[in-house]
């Protein structure tokens, strides 16, 4: 992958923002071991409490061909197996995203980062975008212990009609109709296991995440971002409850200080 060179984490310069420019806007960082239910987490608060949510991938996937919005001079495939973006990449995206406004932020002031940051270097970078913008950021963190998310994962099933992917590999959990379990409730598809979810995979990811979390909690309370934790392991509606209760204490919270 051939990236142009860009801004850094660092002294953050975009196009058609104000030096400090502040925008009414407040972002939410939820972060979690694979299957812990980021996606059920993030569905919620878009529907709760009226946040847009932003998925790395399918945003790269949807301007995948405005080259010159992306700052790229290749199409932005996944640059490991687990098909995830190098942080350079991360960092490009962000900016097209957040600050160039490429993200349209339909629904109203919160915008929920599912899935980011990735490992320190994106907390980092992320800060500094957000700090850009005047804009205060906070972390969510769903915890939850191996075996359970494993259990989950064996599970977990999505709907390729609901969510057709470009790649063949939809994300989002789909619900099974009561007395067909190979059945999507919503449309009546067939629901399959999630690729990524193959065992190999889904290892690899769940190690990646223990190696990294503890540095993106470091740099999290060295750039003293609010966080909070919630417990995956209780009932759904527990879970839901307790994340959206997260969510409304990080808005109003101190907006990100931009670091020289």
């Amino acid at each position: 992958m051939d990236v142009q060179p860009g801004p850094t984490c660092q002294g953050t310069n975009a196009p058609g923002v104000p030096h400090g420019a502040v925008v009414d806007t407040s972002f939410i960082a939820v972060l979690g071991p694979p299957a812990a239910g980021k996606s059920t987490l993030t569905a919620s608060l878009a529907d709760r409490i009226g946040a847009s949510v932003f998925r790395l991938r399918e945003f790269a996937h949807r301007h995948r061909h405005r080259t010159s919005t992306l700052r790229v001079t290749h199409w932005l495939g996944p640059v490991d197996w687990l098909g995830w973006f190098g942080d350079d990449v991360v960092l490009h995206l962000l900016h097209a995203a957040l600050v160039g406004g490429a993200f349209g932020n339909e629904h109203g002031s919160v915008v929920v980062l599912e899935n980011l940051p990735g490992n320190e270097r994106q907390l980092l970078c992320l800060g500094s975008v957000v700090a850009l913008l005047g804009a205060p950021l906070g972390l969510i963190e769903l915890s939850a212990p191996d075996e359970l998310v494993r259990a989950r994962s064996r599970s977990r099933r999505v709907c390729p009609t609901c969510e057709p992917d470009p790649l063949g590999d939809p994300h989002r959990p789909a619900l099974a109709v009561p007395d067909r379990p190979d059945l999507c409730i919503r449309c009546g598809g067939a629901i399959v296991a999630r690729r990524s979810d193959a065992s190999e995979r889904f290892e690899a990811k769940l190690t990646r995440f223990r190696a990294t979390i503890g540095d993106i909690r470091r740099a999290a309370t060295e750039l003293d971002l609010p966080y909070r934790t919630v417990d995956v392991a209780a009932p759904i509606a527990d879970v839901l409850a307790a994340g959206q209760a997260a969510a409304r204490s990080l808005l109003g919270t101190p907006r990100v200080k931009e670091t020289v």
